[in-house]
């Protein structure tokens, strides 16, 4: 009779493999592969140290001082059993004083295999070692991550001199935890990037204008930026396209009117346009429809207060626009609900989120939204409307007791739930997509 211990090497490591892919990264743990089926027999532990996809990836975390030379041998052992394959490391700092420099003990021996390469709360000198190599550096790192770095005065360098250190880096992302950082002075090569993330960043805004201006093969685009104080300078006369841009988030704290002079976007599929959370005040978006309005826009989401006409232009130049988020607006509920000078505006919406705000009776908003979704969707509208999903996001969780008020104020919409609305209640308010609903607006 057949035992596991029967099965095929080949076949033994295509298992071992799948039992690390529910993962994006693979931690060094005895309860976890592959170090788990190490430990099951030794015709195991040979297999699986005979399969080099298995340790192809790996999270290095530096926490006790103590341990810093264990963790880096064991980090060179478990690389070099990936052979030759392409390499994708995490290294974390649990804090800043830990004395190790991965840069050069791990990954310079291995510069021309890392692909991935993400950095967490590193050191000075770990951010000195990686953006001061010398030219072609990392040929293959498509994807480099860098959260929490140190003070950006004591790494940064200018990028004119170290221009070709990742020279086919796709993705960059940068999480500064609100510090200071100069975007310019990174040593990227902006044109070439698919995606691009700055958050939490204090930051010019004529500054990331000058590199996004750059970003000519910019598929997605993430910025939450705290936006310096500045005299800004004058906007071009004419908007600079980013022809590939189909996914845009753009939180800022100012300079809304100034970003969107600088950019037409011809492509843009799904936008989430709003405030960062260290923004004090919601200012008043005025230029939106002129940038942002466009047949190809399919998702839009509004997380900040938008003048009622200007949301009712970007509306109707949005012919196919699917889904819509918004913070609730008595008044541009009211505008949206009488208007007529528009026949076609938001009829192809399937799903419409509205964020409730903590202030006021959410029941008599409620009410409100209900009247508007009635006269804009499904009153004398043939055949069936569109709309399939209705979300309210509220301040506090639903219970019991707001429920006979919450009835009430939706008595409008029992004909459109009998027709096959959907309702859904949630607490919260991030008006997030989800990301698998957003890999279609990045394929070609």
């Amino acid at each position: 009779m057949k035992t596991v211990h029967d099965i095929p090497p080949e076949i033994l490591s295509k298992i071992f493999h799948s039992m690390t892919l529910d993962e994006a990264w693979v931690r060094p743990r005895r309860t976890e592969a592959p170090l788990l089926v190490c430990n099951v027999s030794s015709h195991w532990r040979d297999t699986a140290l005979a399969s080099p996809e298995l340790w192809e990836n790996l999270v290095v975390t530096f926490r006790d001082p103590a341990r810093v030379a264990w963790r880096m041998d064991m980090a060179k052992t478990w690389l070099a059993r990936a052979k030759t394959r392409n390499l994708s490391l995490w290294i974390i700092f649990i804090h800043m004083m830990i004395p190790a420099n991965p840069i050069d003990e791990i990954i310079a021996p291995l510069k021309n295999q890392i692909s991935v390469l993400e950095l967490t709360s590193a050191p000075v000198a770990c951010m000195q070692s990686l953006l001061y190599f010398p030219k072609v550096s990392f040929p293959l790192i498509r994807r480099l991550n860098i959260v929490f770095p140190p003070p950006q005065v004591s790494w940064a360098r200018n990028v004119a001199a170290n221009a070709q250190i990742f020279p086919h880096l796709e993705d960059f992302s940068i999480s500064a935890g609100w510090n200071v950082l100069s975007v310019p002075h990174l040593p990227i090569q902006w044109a070439q990037l698919t995606t691009l993330r700055v958050e939490k960043a204090l930051t010019l805004l004529s500054a990331l204008c000058g590199v996004l201006v750059q970003c000519s093969s910019l598929v997605s685009c993430y910025l939450t930026i705290q936006t310096m104080v500045e005299g800004y300078q004058q906007p071009p006369e004419s908007p600079t396209a980013l022809t590939h841009l189909r996914l845009l988030t753009l939180q800022l704290t100012q300079g809304f009117d100034y970003f969107f002079a600088h950019f037409a976007f011809p492509a843009l599929s799904t936008v989430l346009v709003g405030t960062n959370p260290m923004s004090a005040l919601s200012p008043v978006a005025r230029t939106l429809h002129t940038a942002l309005a466009s047949p190809t826009l399919r998702r839009l989401a509004t997380g900040m207060y938008v003048e009622p006409s200007t949301l009712l232009a970007l509306l109707e130049g949005s012919p196919n626009l699917r889904e819509f988020r918004m913070f609730y607006s008595a008044e541009a509920t009211r505008l949206l609900a009488r208007t007529s000078q528009s026949a076609h505006l938001i009829q192809h919406v399937t799903s419409l989120t509205i964020v409730l705000a903590a202030a006021g009776s959410i029941a008599d908003a409620i009410s409100q939204i209900a009247q508007m979704v009635w006269k804009r969707w499904f009153r004398n509208q043939e055949p069936r409307s569109r709309l399939r999903k209705l979300t309210f996001c509220t301040p506090k969780e639903y219970t019991a007791a707001d429920r006979a008020g919450w009835d009430v104020a939706l008595e409008p919409l029992e004909p459109a739930f009998a027709r096959g609305l959907e309702l859904q209640v949630r607490s919260g308010k991030d008006l997030a997509f989800e990301e698998e609903d957003l890999a279609l607006d990045t394929e070609d």
